[in-house]
């Protein structure tokens, strides 16, 4: 059996995801005290220039959860450190960071997230980070950059159910609707009554694999041209609420007193090469639930072709959740379990990772093992009882992953899964294929290697 409900939380550009905004599918839970967070000194870059190095984390700082970081600058010249376009759990933040330090010297600097700016965006708490690392010289604009590239760092949370990041469940009775795919850009929400005037909110989700620049033109308030404040830039593999908002002055002076329509022209390119990437003009209705009046041009911004075949270690990005092989090994015995004569066990170590905005129904026979080209050549793990697969239906113990369970938005779920396959074989591959609600199938994702002996 397949996920024969998943398939919409991308392909179908966040349907799922919009689905569940106003009731999450989660529960907090854990320690009366929340979460409990533990993190290891971590070296984002060291070389013959800098070093940049994560040393601590207070997730109760004075104004939020901290990072304390120590640099040096190695180099004969001025170096300017700034990290920004930072997403904590892959949602963008307004957060920023940058700290100057002398040739030859070290310094030691705080990286702060303020809860404010956190809620937010729905972040419950840290659990990973990724952001654009930028060394220059602070002196000289014309030199080369000595760095520019992304770095990530990770938080080990344990004590909650609580997923990190919660997307937000607006008060206004909007009902949101899809105006893009590629870079899913959904209509959220509109609040006549927002912090800094009348607020449009959208949601993206940018799955290309380069970062995009939003631009909104040509709008028009009930057929009253009035532009709001709005541009936005959203990296590679990371969401972000956009805010476009009017100021107060300009309505006046538009004799806008009400929003009824709303509409614009808006156009999607590459953040680096500026090039084109969708245009689009809509209409919405903002009386009410709100609703699409008319949209014409570009409906999608097309995928990079994905990665079918992998090996240990290697992340594979299916539609519906990542998966990775962290390791595999044979085994004359797992558990209380022994196999039958002329058979041993491949046990697989498994970690998936549900990055959709829906919860993952999971089930063990989504994953297979294959050792030969033959149609009797393959295994499901022992786990399995449903008719129709080579069967033991074995009680899952240890670390064994069960027959059915979940994962929950933005969750992971490390695991074992135990085949049994016959002796004397020594490559294998590992697979798993998208089944889609009406049976049809998608692609197939493969990992090959060679187990161990233990």
């Amino acid at each position: 059996m397949g996920k024969n409900i998943r398939r919409m939380a991308l392909l179908l550009a966040m349907v799922m995801l919009l689905s569940v905004l106003a009731v999450p599918a989660w529960a907090a839970e854990g320690t009366e005290d929340g979460p409990v967070s533990s993190f290891e000194e971590t070296v984002l870059v060291d070389n013959d220039d800098f070093s940049l190095i994560v040393e601590e984390y207070d997730p109760a700082g004075s104004r939020g959860p901290t990072f304390s970081v120590a640099l040096e600058n190695k180099s004969e010249r001025p170096l300017e450190f700034v990290l920004d376009d930072i997403a904590v759990d892959d949602m963008l933040t307004d957060n920023y960071w940058s700290e100057e330090v002398s040739a030859g010297k070290k310094a030691y600097s705080k990286i702060e997230f303020r809860n404010a700016d956190l809620d937010e965006v729905g972040i419950n708490y840290i659990e990973s980070v990724r952001a654009r690392l930028w060394v220059y010289d602070s002196e000289d604009y014309t030199a080369d950059d000595l760095y520019d590239d992304e770095v990530s760092w990770s938080v080990t949370v344990t004590g909650t159910d609580e997923p990190p990041l919660e997307l937000i469940d607006f008060d206004n009775g909007f009902e949101p609707f899809i105006l893009l795919y590629g870079l899913d850009m959904a209509v959220m929400d509109f609040d006549p009554d927002g912090e800094y005037g009348p607020q449009l909110t959208l949601l993206m989700e940018n799955r290309l694999d380069k970062a995009v620049s939003v631009y909104m033109d040509d709008v028009a308030v009930n057929g009253v041209m009035c532009a709001p404040y709005y541009s936005e830039t959203i990296p590679a593999g990371t969401m972000a609420y956009g805010m476009c908002w009017w100021y107060p002055e300009d309505l006046e002076d538009a004799k806008i007193e009400d929003f009824e329509t709303l509409e614009f022209s808006m156009e999607i390119s590459d953040s680096e090469t500026y090039e084109t990437l969708a245009q689009f003009t809509a209409e919405i209705d903002l009386t009410g639930s709100g609703e699409l009046v008319s949209r014409e041009g570009d409906e999608e911004i097309p995928l990079p072709e994905n990665e079918y075949v992998g090996y240990l270690g290697d992340t594979m990005r299916s539609a519906f959740f990542d998966f990775t092989v962290n390791d595999a090994w044979l085994c004359e015995k797992y558990g209380s379990y022994e196999p039958s004569e002329g058979n041993v066990l491949l046990v697989a170590d498994v970690t998936v990772y549900n990055y959709t905005a829906t919860s993952v129904p999971m089930f063990d026979t989504d994953f297979q093992v294959a050792w030969d080209e033959g149609e009797e050549d393959f295994a499901v793990p022992i786990t399995t009882a449903r008719d129709g697969y080579p069967n033991t239906g074995v009680e899952a113990e240890g670390k064994m992953l069960p027959e059915e369970y979940s994962v929950g938005i933005h969750k992971s779920r490390q695991g074992e899964l135990v085949f049994e396959v016959p002796e004397g074989f020594e490559d294998y591959a590992f697979s798993y294929l998208e089944v889609y609600n009406d049976d049809s199938t998608g692609e197939t994702f493969v990992v090959y290697f060679t187990p161990d002996q233990r």
